[in-house]
């Protein structure tokens, strides 16, 4: 058997333990359950204590989008038992420490443009039907950003990044003075840059005088497009967690085994919340997926407590859910994280791209929830067990004196789901169904909660 690297102990069944091998764990773990049902306390939590105490020393992404200081106070905690306080970074929207957006500025160039417009590009809701305007969109935003990073001296920060797209995406004029004189500068400059670059010259200019055709209508539905991202990325809160401050880098705390908190209240500020979580699991996502393949290469976890915060759909995106997802198992990366329902999901993502980026999960914890798909989930996956059914006939004759007829009993085997419909509606608090790789718990556990003393 493979040797468990995470164990969860539980009250009921006695002695029973939901354990997590290193396979299981690169499986990328899901808890379902409604609120106050136990997702939080007794699975996400006491993952976090077990994941930061592993003797792997495994770097961590967490993200606390509820910002109640529980999982802030359970952080600290366990990196102080486990003597790693010194690997601990926290990012709380005080302005000491910030989120570096751009991944690395020192070396942000080109093929950084490519990466930054796939990530600010996935907070841009999607659906089926608005595919061309999502690509246009995204086409418009790498020109504007190719062209802050083309400047004779590029100036950049995150204020510079705003003001660009504000500029350039919102309130674009082709005939501006400004524009004009880049372009022209661009063109000077393409004869003397290798032919794969000078194509990049070229496709920025053509973007460029697009603008120009483009009819009322079609600019105004960019321009609102536009407004959508630049209203968050340009709220006070957002310059709190961007801008100012020692910059940290997800990629390089990722990288160097380290604990990286990101605390941000995801109730009150929820576009600014989800902003700061797509950025931060974009990040993680590229960071992983950088690594060389190599089984010995040490574990780095992402782990969100809200799962729709910063759930991204859609193909052909580095950073969505359903592409990311399936590749870093492979570089040593896993996510675990929890939703109450699976109906909030469809209303960010849609049903088909949330079914694509579920399949992805392999370890899933059923809480207590009236989610009619997750109860055929669990239902279906769980399985079934042997049970006996036991008929019994009575005769249907005249009772006659002195002659006693007795019932006639029938025994047969039957196959009964391990998870009836309906059952997850009827657990108590911290109770849960489990399927851990290819380990199945089909008798209810009752899960020992997070220590709440601090």
């Amino acid at each position: 058997m493979t040797k468990a690297l995470i164990e969860l102990e539980c009250f009921e069944p006695a002695g029973t333990k939901l354990e997590f091998s290193r396979e299981d764990l690169l499986g990328h773990s899901l808890a379902l359950g409604g609120s106050g049902s136990g997702k939080t306390s007794r699975f996400v939590l006491p993952m976090v204590r077990e994941l930061i105490h592993s003797p792997e020393r495994i770097g961590l992404i967490i993200l606390d989008t509820k910002a109640d200081g529980q999982m802030s106070a359970a952080v600290r905690r366990a990196a102080i038992e486990a003597g790693r306080e010194k690997d601990l970074i926290v990012i709380d929207g005080s302005g000491e420490r910030t989120l570096d957006i751009f991944g690395d500025c020192a070396n942000f160039g080109i093929d950084g443009v490519d990466t930054l417009t796939s990530l600010l590009g996935s907070l841009i809701p999607r659906d089926s039907k608005n595919l061309y305007w999502e690509q246009t969109f995204e086409a418009l935003l790498r020109q504007a950003l190719r062209l802050m990073v083309l400047q004779e001296r590029p100036q950049l920060d995150y204020s510079a990044l705003i003001g660009q797209l504000i500029r350039y995406l919102l309130l674009h004029r082709l005939q501006e003075p400004y524009y004009k004189e880049q372009v022209e500068r661009l063109k000077t400059q393409r004869a003397h840059q290798p032919p794969p670059i000078q194509c990049i010259y070229d496709e920025v200019t053509a973007t460029h005088r697009m603008w120009d055709t483009l009819d009322v209508r079609t600019r105004s539905n960019l321009q609102s497009m536009t407004a959508s991202l630049t209203g968050p990325l340009n709220s006070p809160l957002a310059h709190a967690y961007f801008s100012g401050g020692e910059s940290c880098s997800v990629a390089d705390k990722t990288d160097r085994g380290q604990i990286l908190l990101i605390s941000i209240d995801g109730i009150r500020h929820a576009k600014v919340a989800r902003l700061v979580a797509c950025v931060a699991k974009g990040r993680f996502y590229e960071a992983v997926l950088r690594r060389e393949r190599d089984v010995a290469r040490p574990l780095a976890g992402l782990v969100l407590d809200d799962w729709p915060t910063a759930i991204t759909g859609g193909w052909g995106n580095l950073y969505s859910d359903i592409e990311a997802l399936a590749m870093i198992r492979s570089r040593g990366g896993f996510l675990v994280t929890s939703a109450q329902s699976l109906s909030a999901i469809d209303s960010i993502v849609g049903v088909a791209d949330r079914r694509a980026a579920l399949a992805n999960f392999a370890n899933l914890i059923f809480f207590r929830g009236r989610d009619p798909e997750v109860d055929l989930i669990a239902s279906n996956y769980l399985g079934d067990y042997k049970d006996r059914l036991i008929d019994t006939s009575h005769h249907e004759l005249p009772k006659k004196m002195g002659i006693v007829t007795y019932p006639v009993r029938h025994e047969r085997e039957i196959r009964v789901p391990a998870v009836p419909i309906g059952a997850l509606a009827r657990l108590a608090t911290g109770e849960a169904y489990a399927l851990v790789g290819a380990q199945a718990y089909p008798q209810a556990l009752c899960l020992i909660p997070h220590n709440p003393v601090y």
